[in-house]
């Protein structure tokens, strides 16, 4: 009860009513599906900055754990099927376990974890140069879309690294074309770097074919799944983003898998830390839903 009176206090009236289905619904045009994320994000960043205010102002440590945790839970609520919700219900699953026996420690992990799921809700990407033509925009942080490229040309260099990096920017300065972002990263299956890529900003830019070791080409349209991440893109950072996406895509009956495991980086080294941002993406097709065509009857064997 206690965490309750704290919680409504710290909120000072009553939050906004989600629309319904919360994050997790399925509004008719990519513009509303924006908005309604935008929204669940705002008003779960709104509950967790003010619960955090208030407990840092408590002296009774059980107290502050049960205000943190409760904002948490109304957080993760709001958030819906976001993967930052499923960062704060394992959080959760932790406090809960430790709280009776270690309420200090518990306030502590909630507010240090509440903090990072704060910074990623009111996170904005530094955009260093322009998306190419009909992009549509980065991922926000912790939420996983299906995103709807066009066709894109690109100027791409094998086996990765600063080397392919110093050919590509040759590439482009040789025939003066514009930097874009993101830079492209494609990946085996084993998680090793195959190439990077350029993107130019237009498909009818330059010439498709080679160019000394570097291959201009274009990439039809396609549909990708994608999840927006910050800070240095390491091995550790980069597979439990990939977990979070295959399990995502794994949950859904009307995606499968369409393509290699891809990386769009945005930022170049003069960005640091946590100011950095990077999508994990990986190409997807879309499938007739199960549970769709059990209802209207219909045969699903030329779907797939």
């Amino acid at each position: 009860m206690l965490s309750l009176i704290l919680l409504s206090t710290a909120l000072a009236g009553p939050t906004a009513a989600l629309p319904s289905g919360g994050a997790a619904g399925a509004p008719a045009t990519p513009a509303a599906a924006s908005a309604t994320v935008t929204a669940a994000r705002e008003e779960a960043a709104d509950v967790l900055g003010a619960s955090l205010d208030v407990a840092g102002k408590l002296d009774d440590e059980g107290s502050a754990a049960a205000l943190l945790m409760a904002a948490a839970e109304t957080a993760g609520e709001s958030l819906g099927e976001s993967a930052l919700a499923g960062d704060l219900q394992q959080m959760l699953a932790e406090a809960r376990a430790r709280r009776a026996d270690e309420p200090g420690t518990v306030a502590a992990m909630l507010e240090e974890g509440l903090r990072r799921t704060l910074g990623d809700l009111e996170f904005e990407p530094v955009m260093e140069a322009a998306l190419p033509e009909g992009f549509p925009p980065p991922t926000p942080v912790g939420e996983i879309e299906v995103k709807d490229y066009p066709l894109y040309r690109i100027a791409r260099a094998g086996s990765g690294g600063n080397g392919a990096f110093w050919q590509l920017f040759q590439h482009i300065q040789k025939h003066d074309i514009p930097m874009t972002a993101p830079v492209e990263m494609t990946y085996d299956a084993t998680g090793d770097e195959v190439d990077m890529a350029f993107m130019y900003e237009f498909a009818a830019q330059g010439t498709p074919g080679p160019d000394g070791s570097v291959e201009v080409t274009d990439i039809p349209p396609m549909l990708v799944a994608s999840i927006g991440c910050r800070g240095w893109s390491s091995e550790t950072s980069k597979a439990e983003a990939l977990v979070k996406l295959r399990n995502w895509i794994d949950a859904r009956d009307d995606l499968e898998l369409a393509g290699p495991v891809r990386r769009f980086g945005y930022n170049g080294p003069s960005v640091r830390g946590d100011r950095r941002y990077y999508e994990i993406q990986i190409p997807v097709r879309r499938v007739k839903s199960t549970e769709v065509a059990e209802a209207s009857g219909e045969d699903l064997s030329g779907w797939r």
